[in-house]
């Protein structure tokens, strides 16, 4: 997914991009208990709002894990060849 600015309709720059995966079954349809599973797992990515303990020593990382977990089974990175397709498919031209 590919977050482009445009001034007068014309692509300026990448504002964002995240490179994941999608599940599909033999019929080419999601599969939506893996879909499930992961925004289930996107969800415990949020960092809690209030600590139930303040004075403990224990630290609540339980987002941090989440978001370790999310990145490595649903996120991947792309090549430097990919990049340089995607800005040529963009902007026309290689960066």
């Amino acid at each position: 997914m590919l977050v482009v600015d445009l001034v007068n309709r014309q692509p300026i720059e990448i504002v964002r991009d995240q490179f994941g995966f999608l599940d599909f079954d033999a019929e080419g349809r999601l599969k939506i208990d893996e879909h499930e599973k992961k925004e289930s797992l996107a969800f415990y990515m949020l960092a809690p709002i209030l600590s139930e303990q303040t004075n403990s020593p224990v630290i609540d990382a339980r987002h941090k894990f989440a978001k370790k977990s999310y990145l490595d089974k649903y996120s991947w990175v792309p090549t430097d060849e990919i990049i340089a397709a995607i800005a040529k498919a963009i902007f026309g031209k290689s960066f």
